[in-house]
C-alpha cells in the first residue's frame, strides 16, 4: 500500500520533533518544519541520546547501518560524473521535480566546476536504468597483489562487498572513456574472466566482445554481467576482469596501448529498497533527565517548539501539504552524500470540517463522512488529512569501496494531500 512507507517516515519524525538542539560531532544537527504560521523554521535536536537516534532511523531508512566514510576527492572523475549525469537525467524523466532536489553537495562542487563539464556523459547503455531501484558505479581496485598477470591484456578489480543483501542483479557494463588521444583499430575490444575449470593453457575466458573502428566512442560499453553474478553467488567481494584489443591483424594489445585509460562498472539491481520496514527497536530504558537535558529553568518549551502543536491559528488552516526537511549538511553527511543537499518529505495538515473546499482534494467517502459527522459527532469522526500522492527520492553517496550509488526509495515524499 502506498501509505505504508509513508506512515514509517512519521513514525520516524513523531517521537522527536519537539526536541532542542545543541552540537553533535561540530554540526548543528537540525530538520526544518512548517511552524504553523507559514513559515519554515529549524528545529533543532538537543539531546545526545535523541540526536544518535534520529540519524540511525534516517540510516536505516536509507539502507545504511553506518555513514560510509568520507571521501575527500575522486581520483578518476569519469564515474561521479556519469552518476551525477544520471541522476540529473532521471530527475529531469520525472513529470514534477523539486527545485531542490538537484542541489549538489558543496563538498562535490568541484566537479562541476566548468559548466557542461559533465557533457558527453549521457548514457548509451545496455540496460534500463528504470528498471531498478538501486545503480552502482565500480571504481577500478588499485590493489594488483596476487593478481594473474597476462601479457597484452589490461586487469580491472571491482570491489563488490556493498551491494545490498539479497539484490537481484538485473545487468552489469563495463564502461571505457576515450580520451581525445585515443585512436582505435578496427577490430574488436573483449573482456575476459579467470575460470579456474578451464583445460586450456590460458586459464582466462571472453564474456563478451564489441567491434571496434575508427568512429568507436565516446563510450565503449560491455556486458559484465555474468563476471558480478558469479561474485554475487559466490560471496566474493571483488570481481577481476582482463581486457584485450584485437586488430585485424590478430594484433593483441591492451587497451591502454590506444589511450583507454578511463573505465569503470555499473550495476543495476532491484533491491527492494523497503529498509524502512525493519524498524530500529525503540530505546525503552529510562527516560529520565540526563546531562544533556535542558535545565528546569532554561525557559524551553516542548510546546514552542513543536511543528504540530494545535494553536488556534493553526487549526483554522485547511488540509494542505507542509513543509517538514531534513538537511544532510546538518547531520554532517556532506562528505559522502553527493546529492540532494536534504531530504524533503513534506507531511500533511490540517483541518477536514464541514464544507470541504476544493483545494482539499476530499474523496467521495470524505465528504459523506463529513456530512453524516456534522449531523452527529459522537457517532463518526471527521475525515483525517493524509498523503494522497507519493512520490520517490532519489539520492547521490559514496559507499564504504569508494564507489558511486544512485537509489530510489519509493513513496518517500509527499506530492499531494486530501481529507480521506
Amino acid at each position: 500500500m502506498a501509505s505504508t512507507l509513508w506512515a514509517v517516515v512519521v513514525w520516524l519524525f513523531l517521537p522527536i520533533v519537539a526536541i532542542r538542539c545543541s552540537e553533535f560531532g561540530g554540526k548543528s544537527v537540525v530538520f526544518y518544519a512548517d511552524n504553523g504560521f507559514e513559515q519554515t523554521i529549524p528545529f533543532p535536536l538537543y539531546r545526545n541520546r535523541e540526536r544518535q537516534e534520529f540519524q540511525n532511523r534516517i540510516l536505516q531508512l536509507l539502507g545504511l547501518h553506518q555513514p560510509p566514510r568520507p571521501l575527500n576527492h575522486f581520483k578518476d572523475e569519469s564515474a561521479p560524473l556519469f552518476m551525477m549525469d544520471l541522476y540529473r537525467s532521471m530527475l529531469h524523466d520525472d513529470e514534477e521535480e523539486d527545485e531542490e532536489t538537484e542541489e549538489i553537495s558543496p563538498a562535490y562542487k568541484y566537479l562541476f566546476s566548468s559548466q557542461g563539464k559533465s557533457a558527453g556523459y549521457k548514457r548509451p547503455g545496455l540496460f534500463d536504468s528504470a528498471q531498478a531501484d538501486t545503480i552502482m558505479s565500480f571504481i577500478p581496485h588499485e590493489d594488483t597483489k596476487g593478481i594473474f598477470v597476462q601479457e597484452g591484456m589490461d586487469h580491472i578489480g571491482f570491489d563488490i562487498g556493498d551491494i545490498p543483501p539479497d539484490s537481484k542483479l538485473i545487468g552489469a557494463e563495463l564502461r571505457l572513456l576515450l580520451n581525445n588521444t585515443a585512436t582505435l583499430p578496427t577490430g574488436f575490444l573483449s573482456v575476459h574472466v579467470m575460470d579456474k575449470d578451464s583445460e586450456n593453457t590460458l586459464p582466462l575466458r571472453q564474456i563478451d566482445s564489441v567491434p571496434l573502428t575508427a568512429d568507436s566512442g565516446p563510450w565503449l560499453v560491455l556486458n559484465i554481467t555474468e563476471a558480478i553474478e558469479t561474485c554475487m553467488l559466490s560471496l566474493m567481494p571483488r570481481s577481476n576482469l582482463w581486457l584485450q584489443i584485437t586488430d585485424q591483424n590478430g594484433e593483441r594489445r591492451p587497451p591502454k596501448y590506444y589511450g583507454i585509460t578511463h573505465s569503470f562498472g555499473v550495476g543495476f539491481f532491484d533491491a527492494g529498497n523497503e529498509h524502512a520496514h525493519r524498524r530500529l527497536k525503540r530505546d525503552t530504558g529510562d527516560n529520565s533527565a540526563d546531562d544533556d537535558d535542558p535545565p528546569p529553568d532554561s525557559g524551553y518549551s516542548l510546546r514552542a517548539n513543536d511543528p504540530f502543536r494545535e494553536s488556534t491559528s493553526y487549526n483554522r488552516r485547511g488540509c494542505q501539504r507542509r513543509t517538514l526537511y531534513v538537511s544532510f549538511k546538518d547531520l554532517g553527511w556532506e562528505k559522502w552524500v553527493i546529492a540532494p543537499e536534504g531530504y524533503a518529505a513534506y507531511y500533511c495538515d490540517g483541518y477536514c470540517s464541514f464544507p470541504l473546499n476544493n483545494h482539499m482534494n476530499a474523496t467521495n467517502h470524505a465528504i459523506v463522512q463529513t456530512l453524516v459527522h456534522l449531523m452527529d459527532p459522537s457517532r463518526t469522526p471527521e475525515p483525517k488529512c493524509a498523503p494522497t500522492e507519493l512520490k520517490q527520492m532519489k539520492i547521490l553517496f559514496i559507499d564504504n569501496s569508494k564507489n558511486v550509488v544512485l537509489r530510489m526509495y519509493k513513496d518517500m515524499q509527499v506530492r499531494a494531500c486530501g481529507c480521506q
